[in-house]
């Protein structure tokens, strides 16, 4: 997937990263910053084809061909490193840190060493702090590509020392199940509706999350039958790490799209707040929300329900981050909001 590919979405940022690699002054250190993490991973392949291909462009893009553009398509690049939240907790721990700091001191025989780090956010202050000193002091010809959609979240120390390619466009592209569903009990969940709507609501949002679960579940023991299929001959101390590793998958994605099933909730309120303060319903970022919902979304609410209820679902956010019962907090956020 050459560069070529996203000129005509983003035509001056591929001009100007096929004149860098053309040009031998490609940075050390990016920071892809998108609202779509497969385009943010789609594009760094691109841009690092670029910059490894053995028989590059004209204008420095890369052919697309080459064992290098193959390898870096399929991740089999022998100098090339991709980390991701793979733990229960879905965090980037400082080990896998300090084993990228020694991958990229390995000898390549003059190739370009590269690093990929998905969802980057994920690492925590700690581990920022560790990855801090491979920015500052990298390997010579490195190049380090970290992608997120919350930016927000790194520490500024690492933002600055990055060259950061933005690839938004301010919408959200929502793959969930059921979003009629979903987005229609958010159009009943609405203030001064009373306990017995606020309850409905809430057994329907906790069901949408079990059938999140089910679906991790099922390509998790995919996955762990993938395995033990490829590895009838190991021992059970083997076989026990292959079944935690199935289940860390599984708490892993289960996480992350509950993290998506909870930006589709905030940009709902956000929505819904921007609809109170007069902005027409198809001029939202995401209006596709309300033909899923149909006619209960008709009436708009006041400025201070819209805002007192983007409040609460903030805090629900927040809530889930930590250590907590999920249906508790999702039934007091119901509760709370529908209370007359």
């Amino acid at each position: 997937m050459p560069l070529a590919e996203f000129a005509e979405r983003y035509p001056a940022l591929t001009t100007r990263l096929k004149q860098a690699v053309r040009t031998g002054r490609v940075a050390h250190g990016y920071m892809l910053i998108g609202d779509h993490s497969e385009r943010l991973n789609h594009f760094a392949i691109a841009f690092l084809q670029a910059r490894v291909c053995e028989q590059p462009l004209a204008d420095g893009d890369g052919c697309g061909r080459c064992q290098s553009c193959h390898q870096i398509a399929t991740a089999t690049y022998p100098h090339m490193k991709v980390l991701k939240p793979q733990s229960k907790s879905r965090q980037i721990r400082v080990d896998d840190i300090y084993e990228l700091e020694h991958f990229l001191h390995l000898t390549t025989g003059g190739r370009t060493r590269v690093a990929v780090i998905q969802d980057a956010d994920r690492m925590n202050v700690q581990t920022q702090n560790a990855f801090l000193k491979t920015l500052e002091e990298p390997a010579p010809n490195t190049v380090i590509m970290m992608l997120t959609c919350n930016p927000s979240l790194l520490l500024a120390t690492i933002r600055s020392r990055c060259q950061v390619i933005a690839l938004l466009d301010n919408q959200v592209s929502y793959d969930l199940p059921a979003p009629e569903q979903l987005f229609s009990t958010l159009a009943t969940l609405r203030p001064k509706a009373g306990a017995l709507v606020a309850t409905g609501c809430c057994d329907s949002l906790i069901n949408l999350l079990a059938d999140v679960r089910a679906i991790c579940e099922s390509e998790g023991k995919a996955f762990l039958q993938e395995l033990v299929a490829g590895s009838r001959e190991l021992e059970p101390a083997q076989r026990k790490q292959q079944k935690e590793e199935a289940e860390a998958l599984i708490e892993s994605q289960y996480k992350g799209k509950r993290q998506l099933f909870l930006s589709a909730l905030h940009t709902w309120f956000s929505q819904e707040f921007i609809r109170a303060n007069g902005i027409a319903t198809d001029s939202v970022p995401n209006p596709e929300f309300y033909s899923y919902a149909g006619e209960q979304t008709a009436a708009t609410l006041s400025t201070t329900d819209a805002r007192r209820s983007l409040n609460l679902a903030e805090k629900l956010i927040e809530t889930l981050n930590y250590n907590v019962d999920e249906k508790l907090a999702i039934d007091d956020f119901c509760q709370t909001l529908c209370a007359k």
